[in-house]
């Protein structure tokens, strides 16, 4: 499984070489148009499903003789228009958000554990240090790290109290999350896709930093993540001890 740094490093390959590089042009073009497939895969099974749902509710609307009670039920297709819309609106921001270009990546980080907040069930401690990183696409990994860890706290911590910090350093930055929650066994989650650590695993590698679990069943989950800038560090690893 590729990341999006990962196609940004071979576009500048291929932008380097003045030579014809089809197998990488095959390959740049076989991952975008998969990206798109999964995209509107995603939109198809969410968002459109909603909106086919409301347009046949108002198609009933349109043939009723009922007049008396159109009145809540039109009250009732709004509501799930604006519901529909929230979430396309959610769904645009996930794919880029517009926070992290115009007020930066603590208004960005502030704004997603705010809504992290409302939808929880477990009190979330958080610190956040102001970066001041040269590679802006870092930000951008920042963020989606913050997004993985915190979503898969939502869906499979059951979880009381759960932390996450973002901390710098002199030459880079470290993530802490720790959690209360039932724990897993690390062989599993690495080898499952279901809570995306392979993904994160690949995100931090490809900025060169290092990335360590540790979790057992029924004691909770610790992450670490360290990134310098200018590194060569290539190592990342798991430990379930």
């Amino acid at each position: 499984k590729m990341v999006e740094e990962l196609l940004e490093e071979l576009k500048h390959m291929r932008q380097a070489d003045d030579s014809q590089l089809p197998w990488l042009n095959k390959l740049l073009w076989l991952r975008f148009e998969e990206e798109k497939y999964q995209l509107a895969q995603e939109l198809h099974d969410t968002n459109l499903q909603e909106q086919l749902h409301i347009a046949r509710e108002v198609d009933v609307l349109v043939h009723t003789r009922d007049t008396a009670n159109i009145q809540p039920k039109l009250t009732k297709i709004h509501q799930q228009m604006v519901t529909s819309l929230h979430d396309l609106r959610a769904y645009c921001e996930n794919l880029k958000p517009p926070l992290l270009d115009t007020l930066g990546l603590n208004a960005a980080l502030e704004k997603f554990i705010r809504k992290v907040i409302e939808r929880s069930n477990f009190v979330l401690i958080y610190t956040i240090d102001r970066l001041y990183l040269e590679d802006e696409r870092m930000n951008l990994m920042i963020y989606r790290l913050f997004q993985e860890l915190l979503n898969n706290a939502l869906k499979h911590s059951y979880a009381t109290t759960v932390e996450i910090h973002l901390r710098e350093m002199d030459d880079g930055f470290e993530i802490i999350y720790k959690d209360n929650g039932v724990g897993c066994n690390i062989g599993d989650i690495i080898v499952s896709e279901s809570m995306g650590i392979q993904g994160m695993q690949e995100r931090v590698k490809a900025f060169n930093g290092e990335f360590h679990i540790n979790s057992q069943i029924n004691e909770g989950m610790f992450i670490r993540i360290t990134v310098k800038e200018g590194s060569d560090t290539l190592d990342y690893d798991a430990h379930s001890g």
